[in-house]
C-alpha cells in the first residue's frame, strides 16, 4: 500500500511498481485460498479412509486452543496440553536384544487391544465411557498378570495411561460433535486395535523415570529389564539447559528397521 500511495502522488514508476505488487497480492490470495480448499479436501479425504476416525489426541488440542484453553503450555487461563518436543533416535540391537523388544512390543500392544475391546464393548452396549487408567490398573493380577510381570509396575502403569489419554481424546471428540463444533464429514469413532495386516503392531512406552540416555557411550539404559541397547542419533533437545524427559515411546516398523521416541 506504501507504493501504491507513492505513485499516486506523481512517481510514475513507483505506482507500477506499487500496482504489481498488488496483483501479486491478489494472486497470492486466490492462491492460499486454493491451497486451504485442498487442505480441507485432503482433510476430509484422509478421516474417511482412516478407519479410526479423527486422531484423538490432535483434535483435541485444537478444541481446547478453540475454547480458550492454552494448548502449548505457555501459562494461559483455561485448559492447558503440554506440547513436547520429541528426539527420535534409531535403536542398533543385538539379535537376542531385538527378540527382546518384539517379545515386550508384542505384549504391550495385545494388552492395548484387549482394554480397547473391553472398552468398545462396554460402549456399544450402552453402559458408558471408560477412560479411566485405573480399570486397566486393577486387572493387572488377574487378566493381564503375565503382561504385568513382564512390563514391571511403572511401564504397565503408562501403558494404563496411554490407553486412558485415547479415550479421553474420544470424550472430548463426542462433545465436540454434539456442539457442533465439528465438520459434518467430521466422524468421531472409538479407539481401534493396534494392527495391521491382521498382525499386532508391537509398541513400548517406558515412564520417564525409568530408562536413561548415555549420550558418550551412545546406548539406551532400560532400567526396569537392566539392558543398554546402542543407538544412532544426534539428540537435539536432551542436551538443552533445563530439558526435562518425558515418557519413552519405542515404535518398531521392522526387523530391520526400529526406531525409538523420547519425548
Amino acid at each position: 500500500m506504501e507504493e501504491v500511495e507513492r505513485g499516486g502522488k506523481g512517481c510514475r514508476g513507483s505506482g507500477a511498481e506499487g500496482w504489481s505488487s498488488g496483483a501479486k497480492s491478489s494472486k497470492n490470495k486466490r492462491r492460499k485460498s486454493e491451497e486451504k480448499e485442498n487442505d480441507v479436501e485432503s482433510e476430509q479425504k484422509r478421516n474417511e479412509d482412516s478407519e479410526e476416525g479423527l486422531i484423538p489426541l490432535n483434535s483435541w488440542a485444537q478444541l481446547l486452543a478453540e475454547r480458550g484453553g492454552d494448548p502449548c503450555g505457555s501459562g494461559g487461563s483455561g485448559d492447558q496440553a503440554v506440547v513436547w518436543r520429541a528426539e527420535t533416535f534409531r535403536l542398533l540391537p543385538r539379535p537376542e536384544q531385538e527378540e527382546f523388544l518384539w517379545r515386550v512390543g508384542d505384549a504391550v500392544a495385545k494388552l492395548i487391544n484387549m482394554e480397547n475391546y473391553r472398552r468398545r464393548q462396554r460402549f456399544f452396549e450402552g453402559k458408558g465411557i471408560d477412560y479411566s487408567w485405573k480399570s486397566a490398573w486393577e486387572r493387572r493380577e488377574t487378566e493381564y498378570v503375565e503382561i504385568y510381570k513382564l512390563l514391571g509396575s511403572v511401564n504397565f502403569h503408562e501403558t494404563c495411561r496411554a490407553v486412558s489419554e485415547q479415550w479421553k481424546g474420544f470424550v472430548e471428540l463426542l462433545k465436540a460433535k454434539k456442539e457442533g463444533r465439528l465438520e459434518p464429514w467430521q466422524s468421531v469413532r472409538p479407539p481401534g486395535y493396534r494392527k495391521r495386516g491382521g498382525e499386532r503392531l508391537p509398541i513400548i512406552y517406558v515412564r520417564f523415570d525409568n530408562y536413561e540416555f548415555d549420550l558418550e557411550r551412545k546406548v539406551l539404559r532400560l532400567k526396569y529389564w537392566n539392558v543398554e541397547i546402542p543407538f544412532a542419533g544426534k539428540p537435539r533437545w536432551l542436551t538443552m539447559p533445563g530439558a526435562e524427559q518425558g515418557p519413552l515411546n519405542h515404535r518398531v516398523r521392522s526387523r530391520e528397521e526400529a526406531l525409538v521416541r523420547s519425548c
